[in-house]
């Protein structure tokens, strides 16, 4: 199974998820990025192009979640593969967050009806021609004590029928917040250092730090759930996100800061952003975080990374001009 790792640009919020046309509009931004010199450097991984990939995960999408046992109805898996071509086309990763909700349960009680769901699951997933899986075991009961084995016996399982895709796996709990045991029930014993020992050492996991909506990340902090994970992590940021119950009423018009606080840390993996589900805040989310790389490499780079910005910023101003709306 290969190892990929990438940055990503990840639609994972709940509410009003983007439109096609507006996803196409993203991976176009995304295919400006001169990546062969402009990197984040993490020092848990490799030096990699800056969001090179988009994950397609709205948590709206019942046939990713709650409904994942159905197919998806075939115009809406049409305009999945085209955006996957599209993507390929414009050399930028695709990928998908998979979300089997209730999975748990029937795993325990008819192993055999879950692992024939899981099969057709698969095989229509291998169709998307993604380059990398996100399998999703966020914000859902978590509680018993099988959950970290159930979820690692999963994952193996997944891993057996898609050997050709990378998977960034996200477990019950993803952060030290106490909202998650709050919300789906107290965490088990030794949960985060099972769920380490027991995956497959080229399996991600990812953390959104020691908030769910974090807006900074501690050496301290990562180092502790690393030696948990026995492995760097994938950052899933949430600074700019407002799908929860506390921020889904405004629209966070803020920079994302995070990049700068965690270049050439070696608990970190790669980095994917989470935005706003309002398209026009969340390309400014994508421009401040390409910015923040390009003062770390400008210097060497100078000429070619200003034109990748000026070719940027004019295509966010359009943009943010398309999409006035979200503003009103």
């Amino acid at each position: 199974m290969p190892s990929t790792i990438r940055h990503t640009i990840l639609e994972g919020f709940y509410g009003t998820e983007w439109s096609w046309k507006q996803r196409q509009q993203l991976i176009d931004l995304l295919a400006l990025l001169p990546t062969q010199n402009f990197k984040l450097k993490l020092g848990g991984g490799a030096s990699l192009p800056l969001f090179s990939q988009y994950c397609y995960a709205p948590k709206s999408d019942i046939y990713l979640r709650k409904s994942w046992r159905l197919s998806w109805p075939k115009p809406a898996f049409s305009s999945l593969r085209a955006l996957s071509d599209y993507a390929k086309a414009k050399s930028i990763g695709f990928a998908v967050g998979f979300s089997p909700e209730g999975l748990f349960d029937e795993w325990l009680n008819d192993q055999a009806k879950a692992k024939l769901h899981l099969i057709n699951k698969c095989d229509e997933l291998r169709c998307l021609n993604l380059t990398m899986l996100g399998l999703f075991f966020d914000d859902m009961p978590a509680s018993n004590p099988n959950v970290a084995k159930v979820q690692i016996e999963v994952c193996a399982f997944i891993q057996r029928l898609l050997p050709e895709l990378s998977i960034q796996m996200c477990p019950s709990y993803y952060s030290y917040d106490d909202v998650l045991p709050e919300l789906f029930g107290q965490i088990p014993d030794n949960y985060w250092s099972d769920i380490g020992e027991g995956l497959c050492n080229n399996v991600g996991l990812f953390w959104t730090g020691d908030k769910v909506i974090s807006s900074s990340y501690s050496v301290e902090s990562l180092s502790d759930i690393t030696l948990s994970f026995r492995r760097p992590v994938t950052i899933w940021d949430n600074s700019c996100v407002n799908d929860g119950r506390l921020t889904s009423n405004f629209l966070p018009i803020k920079a994302c800061s995070s990049l700068a606080l965690i270049q050439k840390n070696n608990c970190i993996a790669s980095f994917w952003l989470n935005p706003s589900n309002a398209f026009s805040v969340a390309i400014i989310s994508l421009l401040t975080a390409v910015v923040q790389v390009a003062d770390s490499e400008r210097e060497a780079h100078d000429a070619r990374l200003q034109k990748a910005l000026d070719l940027i910023d004019q295509r966010v101003g359009e943009l943010i001009n398309e999409y006035a709306s979200d503003f009103l």
